[in-house]
């Protein structure tokens, strides 16, 4: 199973879409780093069903939403200051 690494960012200008969207992205287990942004680690199945959603859900032109998949070598050198970055090396084991 592969799971893959991502960036999300998104501007949004009324509260009740932003809302959403952040609901959305935590519903899929994602964590937000910044106001604007989520960041997390999803299987190819999860990815591809999060983004069909966003597309079906948010289709307004001023809802901006911006999926990043990160690579393994870039995640390790990621840096975020103040705080640490969530965990997103995650492994799966199927029973």
């Amino acid at each position: 199973m592969t799971v893959k690494h991502l960036i999300v960012c998104y501007d949004v200008e009324k509260t009740k879409d932003r809302n959403k969207v952040i609901k959305v992205l935590e519903y899929y287990g994602l964590k937000r780093i910044q106001y604007s942004v989520f960041m997390g680690s999803l299987t190819d199945t999860r990815l591809h069903q999060m983004n069909t959603r966003i597309k079906r859900e948010f289709t307004k032109p001023s809802i901006k939403i911006l999926v990043i998949e990160v690579c393994n070598a870039c995640m390790e050198r990621a840096l975020l200051v103040h705080e640490e970055l969530p965990k997103v090396n995650r492994k799966f084991e199927v029973i």
